[in-house]
């Protein structure tokens, strides 16, 4: 019979992206989860017109390379799935991208870019 919630298969190979994305600039916080999520769809609207993002609300803690300083911050974590028929070249480049315009937007000093196929990582970034 017909279901009340029908299920579409969106393949078992869908590789995601994880950012990581501190909300404090100089150790001072500075923004709120908003408007990460703001960036993210704006970003995304352009890269494949669909904003399609999951943000998790954590804490980070970190030891600044130019300091030397223990950080511990408010952060999120961007999960982006790759169902908006981006190939995997084009996939990562668009992560990367929406990351370094995080890192600049946002003033960090980094974000790092975990990616993972079929919840396996496999690539991580450091963009500065």
């Amino acid at each position: 019979g017909e279901r009340a919630n029908p299920r579409e298969e969106l393949g078992a190979g869908v590789q995601s992206g994880h950012l990581f994305v501190g909300l404090s600039v100089g150790g001072k916080p500075t923004w709120r989860i908003e408007d990460v999520v703001d960036m993210v769809e704006d970003i995304r609207k352009r890269q494949v017109g669909d904003p399609g993002a999951t943000f998790v609300v954590q804490k980070g803690l970190w030891k600044s390379r130019k300091t030397g300083e223990i950080v511990e911050e408010d952060s999120t974590r961007v999960v982006i799935l790759s169902i908006m028929g981006e190939g995997r070249e084009e996939f990562e480049e668009n992560v990367l991208n929406l990351g370094e315009a995080l890192v600049e937007g946002l003033g960090q000093d980094s974000v790092i870019v975990e990616f993972q196929d079929r919840g396996v990582a496999y690539r991580t970034v450091d963009l500065t």
